[in-house]
């Protein structure tokens, strides 16, 4: 119910009996100010005519994490197939960014998250059908993804994309930062908005061990990407709806990346049905190019 409580049916005088005895309510207040403050932190520095905005620290800890978990993942030998595909994302992301939002001298968003995945997904699934073996490739970047995304929220709470509706005070956070895209492009500065940022760190926090625990268990690899894709678009589908940016276009009573997690999701169940090659264990003797992916 993301802070408030269920209304008193079965299951809600159930609940609330455990949320008071564990103090869940004020544990989630406590997630909620500290999410506050981090989308308030928006602060820049000048070299001359560059300018280093502070959330970038975030957007290069969540590729340098992600790079490396997927090359220790698939093995030093895939290396080049990792950088590879890491660039098609790159390049997927900012086409999807200009096509759904566009540029404009307002903190346009430069990147899409399902840009990127549609990169790696058919250029890696066309690798897939070519040479079997590069099914490792893909299942380690679905291993490395919720840990990116959840890596990556905190910078989109800091830059203010990803941003929520108005809603209630207990359950929302509140933003005043002129900088931040909640007040500079969605004018809703000072009014509480829903922390759809954390509710994705939340559920990527959730989905990642579980790819982790399969991933260690030995199942095909095509149960760990299929299991992403089933995961995070459940959780993008979730999220959506309590999203408030201005740009995002409804389609049909849905929001567009409402209708790409339904798709996301509808993916992933074909994939896990896929035979493959079981996953194999992390490559330690990877660490070297894994750190060297990651730094770079």
């Amino acid at each position: 119910r993301f802070g408030r409580l269920p209304r008193p049916f079965l299951g809600g005088r159930l609940v609330r009996p455990v949320v008071r005895a564990l103090r869940l309510d004020r544990a989630w207040r406590a997630v909620l100010d500290a999410t506050e403050r981090l989308a308030n932190a928006w602060a820049s520095v000048r070299l001359g005519r560059l300018r280093i905005m502070n959330h970038a620290v975030f957007s290069g800890l969540a590729g340098g994490v992600g790079a490396a978990i997927v090359v220790l993942a698939a093995g030093a030998a895939y290396t080049a197939w990792v950088a590879g595909l890491m660039v098609a994302g790159a390049v997927g992301a900012a086409a999807m960014g200009q096509l759904l939002v566009g540029s404009s001298g307002r903190l346009s968003r430069p990147f899409g998250y399902f840009g990127g995945l549609a990169a790696i997904g058919l250029l890696g699934g066309a690798a897939w059908a070519l040479r079997p073996e590069l099914s490792v490739v893909l299942a380690a970047f679905c291993l490395a993804a919720p840990w990116t995304q959840a890596l990556g929220r905190l910078r989109c709470l800091v830059q203010g994309c990803c941003h929520g509706a108005p809603a209630p005070a207990a359950s929302g956070i509140v933003v005043t930062n002129e900088h931040s895209r909640a007040c500079g492009m969605a004018g809703l500065c000072g009014r509480p908005l829903y922390p759809t940022q954390l509710y994705s760190i939340v559920g990527n926090l959730v989905l990642g061990p579980v790819l982790l625990a399969a991933w260690a268990a030995g199942v095909p690899q095509s149960l760990v990407v299929g299991g992403y894709l089933v995961g995070a678009g459940a959780v993008r589908f979730v999220e959506e709806a309590y999203r408030g940016e201005p740009l995002t276009r409804i389609v049909a009573g849905l929001r567009i990346y409402q209708w790409l997690a339904v798709a996301m999701y509808g993916a992933g169940v074909l994939v896990m049905g896929v035979p493959t090659a079981p996953t194999p264990p992390l490559a330690m003797d990877a660490a070297g190019a894994a750190a060297v992916l990651g730094a770079v």
